[in-house]
């Protein structure tokens, strides 16, 4: 596009101006910006004050416009992506996945075999060989307590015996810290084990409860053991099997008394007769004493007779057996009474220890 422009040509600069707007708009050219035409207006401006005959010619170039490119689509796989090369690609990631894997698992295979080594290189620990359980042991009898530890080394248990709750140190090793001269310890040594053995003799209704053998390692292993006692009862009954606290005969008839006693072992202690004080012996003049067992049953039976009685066989009869005895209050009635017939009974437990020894006597 090309406009010329005359030396006092009056409104040339104008009429350039109408005359490129013109050929603009006849191009239709994109629309140009204010700043554009502002530099364009002064172009014109100027060249319209230069003082010559002729003007120079004004060429007017196109304008190069810049527009933004477009936003970036999203990612898509190239052409080389098929869907082959992805199957691949995830093939390979899993293959990697799963050899890691198996190094992480022969990693800690290994360490666990390691750590067998170490285990089987150390000595075996101490433990306690034996398990809690229960006892049961006749009154006057004897029980042994044993608290058996495999790979003992230098170690040693404490027999202890829970009282209410408190644990009363009896034993350490083979050294006696109890009182009673009943308890004694004693320990064994084997291949690999040791034990220790507890032993209460003449037991009490008393030495019924917990003893517990301790293990000092760094976590104490206890052993507890319970021990019941059984106590024998001792009763006077008549020919049904009845307790009995009175009897009554007449004067000349026979005195036949008999004491059961249930829960004893086996073979029993024996069991004594007294009249009042004196001890009564098995084989007199005017009769005798006898004695069966049941080992099955667990009970004794013991009969005193005494033939041709007399007002002054009269009295209180005491059966014993070991600490346990039963009484029966016996009256001899002079003459023929209705009375000698009917038979009463009183029958009272208690121990022998309210027995006195008297002169030609023996207490049980």
């Amino acid at each position: 596009m090309t406009s010329l422009f005359s030396k006092g040509h009056s409104g040339g600069v104008i009429k350039a101006t109408v005359i490129f707007l013109g050929v603009m708009a006849e191009e239709a050219p994109p629309p140009l910006s204010l700043c554009a035409l502002l530099q364009l207006l002064l172009i014109l401006l100027m060249a319209g004050s230069v003082e010559s005959e002729t003007l120079p010619t004004l060429t007017l170039q196109p304008l190069n416009y810049f527009t933004l490119p477009p936003p970036p689509l999203p990612s898509s796989p190239t052409p080389s992506s098929s869907p082959s090369t992805l199957l691949t690609a995830g093939t390979e990631r899993e293959e990697k996945e799963r050899k890691e894997a198996l190094v992480e698992e022969g990693e800690e295979e290994k360490e666990e075999e390691e750590k067998e080594e170490e285990e089987e290189d150390l000595p075996p620990q101490p433990q306690l060989a034996s398990r809690n359980s229960s006892l049961r042991v006749h009154l006057g009898g004897e029980t042994a307590l044993d608290c058996m530890v495999l790979h003992p080394a230098n170690m040693s248990v404490s027999w202890l015996r829970r009282v209410d709750d408190v644990l009363e140190l009896l034993t350490w090793d083979t050294h006696m810290y109890a009182k009673d001269h009943r308890y004694s310890v004693a320990a064994a040594t084997g291949s690999g084990w040791r034990r220790w053995r507890l032993v209460i003799s003449n037991i009490v209704e008393e030495d019924q409860g917990q003893y517990r053998c301790q293990l000092a390692t760094d976590v104490p292993q206890m052993l507890t053991l319970t021990v019941h006692v059984i106590v024998p009862v001792t009763r006077v009954v008549d020919d049904r099997g009845g307790s009995v606290r009175e009897k009554h005969y007449k004067s000349g008839s026979r005195i036949e008394l008999t004491c059961l006693t249930e829960q004893v072992p086996f073979p029993p202690h024996p069991v004594t007769w007294r009249r009042g004080h004196a001890t009564l012996t098995y084989n007199t003049s005017r009769g005798g004493i006898s004695v069966k067992g049941d080992p099955r049953g667990g009970f004794v039976v013991s009969r005193l007779y005494v033939a041709d009685a007399t007002p002054t066989d009269s009295g209180t009869y005491t059966c014993c057996y070991n600490v346990t005895c039963a009484a029966v209050l016996v009256h001899v009635l002079a003459g023929e009474l209705g009375l000698a017939s009917r038979h009463y009974a009183r029958v009272f437990q208690r121990p022998c220890s309210c027995l006195r020894p008297v002169e030609g006597g023996t207490n049980h």
